[in-house]
């Protein structure tokens, strides 16, 4: 199967979009701390959650398992998805030096970034000449833009 290789951007800041109905606002005394202003930011938007991920973060995490305060280390985010598709642990989003890298965490219902599975291994993002591209999470799109 031949897959289309797309352009990377090595710019740090990353928005995520997601569908505000499987999106999840963590709560710090509950869960691992991941908006606080010093960290990502939310917007909200009509139906879409933009989240802002700035500079110091290194890997943001995506599944629908809540996670202990402190169970996570400085520079690391969880975004927790409310969609029952989605696996505890899901996904993992990670800065390299190349740039944002993605890895599937052995899904039951898979991940995808533009139409090609993700593996365990990770893949660098490659994004559309508008600097976006999708990845698909069980099946909740999430819209990513860099830069």
């Amino acid at each position: 199967m031949k897959t289309r290789q797309l352009p990377t951007v090595k710019s740090s800041t990353l928005r995520l979009s997601v569908a505000t109905r499987e999106f999840d606002t963590m709560s710090p005394h509950s869960m691992a701390p991941a908006y606080t202003p010093t960290q990502t930011t939310e917007v909200r938007r009509e139906n879409m959650t933009d989240i802002l991920v700035p500079d110091h973060i290194v890997a943001i995490h995506i599944g629908r398992e809540s996670l202990p305060a402190g169970d996570l280390p400085e520079g690391y985010q969880w975004i927790m998805l409310r969609n029952l598709a989605v696996s505890h642990y899901h996904l993992v989003l990670e800065r390299s030096h190349q740039g944002w890298t993605v890895r599937d965490e052995g899904s039951t219902n898979g991940s995808r970034l533009q139409d090609c599975p993700i593996g365990r291994e990770p893949t660098l993002l490659g994004f559309d000449r508008s600097g976006q591209c999708v990845i698909t999470v069980a099946n909740v799109r999430i819209f990513v833009s860099c830069g």
